[in-house]
Parts: structure tokens; sequence; C-alpha cells
């Protein structure tokens, strides 16, 4: 037992009792040795056997009754106390214990008169007064008779730290802070443990927010302590960390490596340096401490937010990945796993095809967020209260429109922490996407008094109010918002909008003009100022002065995307395709992952029938994000109209599906994939369920009625040619259509 050889020791007292069964001193430490392993169902059947051989064992009976209590079984716990104050009335433990017993009960008046019968017996013993001191509080709330009993314990025993320790926090909890740290000093000046003490009151000052005493007392512990000590050295460093000063923590975390070459210590500095931006001898401390240890968690942890920085996104999940394998409790490493899944420039992932080809239907973009979901939900099951976790999950369902799971969400923040300023604004944006305006308003008229300075919520709020055609309302927090921040473009795009809507395109102008000689302006807020003025020529037909203010508005920035793309409608309008392909190509130069310039470009192609260019533009759509509906639907349908790749024009068609549910045109090209795979059957239900939604499309009637004549059911096929052609009798298709009727 004293090497803690526990397991050899049990097999030993086992041979014991075969050799003596009636051997009571064997059954007792049997017990002890099934308290040390927690097997609370073995130490009380041995007891209960030593208790049967002889129940005038007390010993053995203070034992049973503390299992019962750790036990919870209440009835048994005072039975057993009762007995032993029966054979012993002057057992103090049986009525600490009975006390007990009479606490779990809720019989507090009880348990106060058990211990003061305890006091009398032994006036001295101050744990009594401690057990006392503590019913009178949390089960009485009695605070000046607890005071008066911790006072009392400690004027017996002044070296029992829980007596400091439970009245301070009680002080704390009375708002008696100053008695509270007057306790704790005095704590400090008692004769056993100095250091250990002081340890006590920096932690009081720090939970107190008294971070200066907190970092004295700190230095105070370094000064009275072993030099060859690392350990109060380290503590410093960990109370700066802790507070975001990592400055002075890497130099603390150095000087405590300088006492004792610990590993972690490096593991804290290589966060450290990490924290400080410093990656150079973030990733020196990592590398060295893997020379140690090559599956160090903390290392491989700060490997992988080094790759997230270079964004090098897939070498990091990898990382992380292994993080977990070691720590499957790593609550970092699930929460970094989810943000890299959710990085848009996270192209592949290990056995990305394999996967998206079980699935049939699952996106990459789908499968990665799912991913980042499980994640997330890891991360949030092993540590509820991190914030950030939450808000990332609440911000999915948001993104996916599964609004009362971002609700809960951000309910649990608030509820953990009732000023948390991201988790009000997506609060308020939850509650705008609901529609309900009244929570809506009500939310961000809170954060706007407690961040007056915050433009962007004055814009949230003219949008409530912009919703139930409150026009002035909305234009006065839109005003607000363009005050407190000029170069807020959203907030002026607002006032234009309200002035348009109201037919003031004079108060538009004279808007904008004034604003565009404010000194703070950059080459982009006045490039846009310019495209506005643009718009509200172009409202007014006036096309000459349009295009001088977005040339204009070019010449100032000439990343000014939305001046270009209205260049580009224009030149369509007026015939030109060549110079709209050109504007949306000076965008893609500067910007090659702008989806609407591919999808215009898509679309302008397709018109010419340039189906290799409109196929090009949609696969850069595609690979940017694979699950964009639009860009999916129309490339798996132009690849049902060739024929070609069919499998892979059913898995952009399901894509699109799983992103647009119910959506007719998606619903016809599923069925003319399914035509085109001669599973007519399949064709023939999609394409219907498109008519039942959109029954005036007459390329879907034609679609039907092509499955229906490969079915042989010839009538229902002329009945739906004839009904495409009634409802445009030159669509595409429509020379193919009248042969098939014959006239």
């Amino acid at each position: 037992m004293k090497n803690k050889e526990y397991k050899k020791a049990e097999i030993e007292l086992r041979n014991v009792l075969q050799i003596d069964p009636l051997n009571e001193d064997a059954y007792i430490k049997l017990s002890e040795i099934y308290r040390i392993l927690a097997k609370p169902e073995k130490e009380i059947k041995v007891l209960l056997q030593v208790t049967s051989l002889n129940p005038d064992n007390l010993e053995a009976q203070h034992k049973l009754c503390q299992v019962f209590l750790l036990g919870k079984q209440t009835k048994q716990a005072r039975e057993t106390a009762q007995f032993i104050l029966a054979k012993d009335p002057n057992s103090i433990r049986a009525y600490h214990m009975l006390a007990t017993v009479q606490v779990q009960e809720r019989n507090v008046d009880a348990a106060i008169k058990t211990l003061n019968k305890a006091i009398v017996l032994s006036p001295d013993n101050p744990h009594l007064y401690l057990f006392l001191g503590y019913v009178q509080y949390y089960n009485n709330r009695d605070f000046p008779s607890a005071e008066a009993s911790y006072l009392k314990a400690i004027s017996i025993d002044d070296t029992i730290l829980e007596s400091y320790q439970e009245l301070a926090n009680i002080y704390v909890n009375e708002k008696k802070i100053d008695k509270a740290e007057a306790l704790l000093i005095n704590l400090t000046k008692t004769s056993k443990n100095r250091v250990g003490n002081l340890a006590v009151l920096a932690d009081f000052y720090e939970m107190q927010n008294m971070l200066k005493k907190a970092e004295n007392t700190h230095k105070t512990i370094i000064n009275e302590s072993d030099p060859k000590d690392y350990k109060p050295v380290f503590n410093l460093a960990l109370f700066f960390a802790r507070h975001r000063n990592f400055e002075e923590a890497v130099e603390y975390f150095n000087q405590a490596l300088a006492i004792d070459n610990i590993l972690k210590i490096r593991e804290k500095l290589a966060t450290a340096y990490f924290d400080l931006d410093r990656y150079k001898d973030a990733r020196e401390q990592a590398d060295l401490i893997l020379k140690t240890q090559p599956n160090n968690a903390v290392a491989r942890l700060v490997l992988a937010q080094l790759l997230m920085v270079d964004k090098k996104y897939a070498a990091a999940l990898e990382m992380l990945e292994q993080v977990i394998v070691v720590d499957n409790k790593n609550v970092t490493a699930y929460y970094l796993k989810a943000a890299c899944l959710l990085e848009k420039d996270l192209k592949k992932l290990p056995a990305q095809q394999i996967r998206m080809a079980a699935a049939g239907n699952v996106s990459a973009e789908d499968w990665k967020r799912d991913l980042a979901v499980e994640s997330l939900k890891t991360a949030i099951n092993l540590s509820p209260e991190h914030f950030m976790a939450r808000l990332m999950l609440a911000d999915i369902y948001i993104q996916t429109n599964q609004l009362s799971l971002a609700d809960q969400q951000i309910a649990s923040v608030l509820e953990l922490s009732e000023n948390n300023f991201i988790a009000s604004l997506m609060l308020g944006d939850v509650k705008i996407l609901q529609k309900d305006w009244r929570s809506a308003e009500t939310i961000f008229k809170e954060i706007i008094e407690k961040a007056p300075t915050y433009s962007w919520a004055y814009i949230k709020l003219g949008t409530v109010y912009d919703a139930q055609k409150k026009s002035k309302q909305a234009l006065a927090e839109f005003k607000k918002a363009l005050d407190i921040d000029p170069l807020n473009m959203d907030a002026m795009r607002n006032i234009i909008n309200a002035y348009m809507s109201h037919g003031q395109k004079e108060d538009a102008v004279k808007i904008l003009d004034a604003h565009s000689r404010h000194p703070k302006l950059t080459s982009y807020e006045k490039g846009y100022i310019e495209f506005l003025l643009g718009k509200i020529a172009l409202s007014q037909n006036l096309l000459p002065q349009a295009k001088e203010h977005f040339n204009q508005s070019i010449q100032i920035n000439n990343k000014t995307t939305p001046s270009y793309e209205a260049l580009a409608k224009i030149s369509e309008v007026n015939g030109d395709k060549p110079m709209a392909i050109n504007y949306y190509e000076a965008i893609l130069a500067y910007n090659p992952e702008y989806i609407p310039a591919h999808m215009n470009l898509a679309r302008i192609y397709k018109s010419e029938r340039n189906m290799e260019k409109t196929k090009e533009s949609l696969e850069k759509v595609l690979e940017i994000k694979d699950d964009h509906a639009t860009a999916a639907n129309e490339m798996a349908y132009i690849l049902a109209d060739e024929g070609k790749d069919l499998q892979k024009a059913l898995h952009l068609a399901r894509i699109a599906e799983s992103q647009v549910p119910n959506n007719p045109n998606i619903l016809d090209t599923l069925g003319w994939i399914y035509y085109k795979q001669k599973s007519y059957e399949l064709a023939i239900t999609k394409l219907l369920d498109s008519l039942n939604i959109n029954p005036d499309n007459p390329v879907t009637n034609y679609h039907l009625g092509w499955a229906y004549y490969d079915t042989g059911r010839y009538e229902k096929a002329r009945e739906y040619m004839r009904i495409a052609l009634k409802l445009n009798p030159n669509f595409e298709g429509a020379e193919k259509a009248r042969n098939l009727i014959g006239g």
C-alpha cells in the first residue's frame, strides 16, 4: 500500500481473509483500498462484512457512514450515525456525519443543533465551527452568525486555509471586498506556508480585477521563494498571459525556462509567441518541443495555427487531426478545425471525391459545412462556455436559414455573457431575418445605447424601420450612421435609395455632391459616390451622363466593380456584347473570384450559342463555390442537352436541388437528365413536379412530351407538345414539336 501497488495489496489482504475470515483489520484495510480505487460498491460490501461480524467495531461503522454519505444513501447514513452515537455519545465524527445527513435532508435547524451539541463536547474543534458557518450561510442565509463561526474557527487555529477561503468567498458574495482583502492579508501573516497563502491572495486580487495588486503579490512570492523554484516565475507569466500581456508573459516564461527546462513552460512560451505574432519564435519553440516529444499536442496546435496564418488550410487541417488523435478533448483543435473547414481558400480535402461520389447530391461546400458543424458541436460539448464556437455555429445556422438553431446558440452566449457585443448583433440579424421587427428594434437600440459610435447599428435600425415602411425614421438612422462614419458607403447607399424611392432625385444628388467634398474620403468612397450619381442619371434615362459618371468612378478608383457592371449592362442594352464582355473581364482581372461577373459572362456566351465559353465560365464559378445553385443547374442542363457526362450532370443537378428545393427550373433539369438516361418514369415525375409549380414553361412541357413519347404514350406526348407551342411558338425545339404532332 505504501508503494501504491493497490492491486497487489488487495490480493494479499484477500489471502489473509482466506486464512483468517474474522480478521477485522484486514477488512478495514481492504475497504481503504476500494476507497482509493473508487469502487464504492466493493467498499460497502467489505464494511458490511466487518459490521456484521462485529457491530461494535465503530471504526468500521464510521467508514460505512462516510460511504453512505458519499453515495447519497441518506437513510442508511443517518441510521449508522445514530447507531454510533448510541454506542459512543461523545463521537464528534458521528455528530459531524449526522449533521451532514440532516443538511442532505434539508433539515437545517436540526443540523445546526447537532453541530452545537458537538461544539459543547469539543469547544476547541475549529472544523465544527467551519461546518457550522457553512451551514449558517449557505443553507440559512444567516451572514452574521456564519461570520462569527468562521472567525471563531480562525481564532482557534489560524493555519487552516479553508477557514479564510470560505469566509473570503462569503465576504465577496456580500460585496464586502475590503473585509475579504483584509482577511486574506491576515492569512499571509500566519506562521504556516506564507508563500502558498500569498498565492491565495494573488488569486483573490485577480478575480476582483485588482490586477496591479495581483502582479505585485506574484512578485513578492518570487522574492520570498527559493530562486531554484521555477513555479513562482511561471505563475506570474501565466498571469500575464491570461490578461493578454504577452510581452511580459514571454519575458517571465523565458525566466522560468532558464531556471528549469520543463516542457510545459516551453509549451506556454510557444503559445505566447504566437499570440504576440512572433511567428518565427513560436515555430522555433514548437520544433524544439517536437524533438523531445513528437506527438506533443500543444506544439502541433501552434504549428497548425501558423499554417492557418499562411493560408495553408489543408495542411493545417491535417495537423489539427493529429492534435485530436493525441488529445481528443482539445477544444481549441476542434474550433480551429471548423474555422479551417469554413475557409473559402480550402479547396481540397482528403478523399473528397470518394466522399462526394458516395453522397451523390452533397457538394463539397455542404460537406465541409457539415464537418464544421460536427466539430463545433464537439467543442461546445467539451466546453459549453466557448463563446466563439457557439457564435461560429450560430453563423452557419444563419447562412443555412436554420434560424431557431442560431437563436439557441446566441441565447446561450448571452446567458453566459449578457453584454457580448457580437452575440447581440447576431441576435438582431436573426430577428430581422425572422421579420420580428419589434425585437430587432429593441436589440439595435440597446446596442446603440452601449456603443453610440458604432455606425452599423444605426444602419441595422434603419433597415428595421425601412422594412416597416417608416421612411422618415429609417432615413434619420442612415444619416446618423454617415455622420458617425463618413466612409460608410452602405449608409450613403441606403440614404440615396430612400430619397430615390420617394422621387427625391435632386435631394439625392445634393447630398452626394456635398459628401464628395468630405476631407476624409479615399478614392474608393469618391469612386462609389460617382457610381451612385451614375445610377441616378440612369434612372432618369440620361444615358450619356450616366456613362460619364461610371467612367469617372473607374478613373478615380479602377476597382469600382459596380461601375464596370453598370457599363456592361448598358453595353448589352445597346447590343454591344463584346464591350460588355470586356467590362466583366476587367472586373475579373483584379477579382478573379467575383461570381456575378462569371455568371454574366456565361449568360452572354450562352445567348451567342458559344457553349464552350459558357461552360468555361460556369466551371470557374463551381471552382469558387461548388454549391452555387444556378451555376450547377446551368452546367447540368448543358451537359444533359449535349448528352455528355450524364452522371456529372445528375450530381450537379442534385446539388442545385439541395440548395434550392422545389425550383421548377432545377426540377426540369433533373427530369431532362433522367430522360437522357432513359429513366423515363423518374423523368416524368420530376417534369410534372416542375409543371405543378410553373405550368407556363414551354420547354418543360416539351421535355414532358418527349418523356411520354418514349414510353409509348403518344396522345399524352402530342398533348404536351401542343401546350408548349401554344405558350411559345418559337421556343427552341418548336420545329421538332411540330414534326411530332404532324402539323
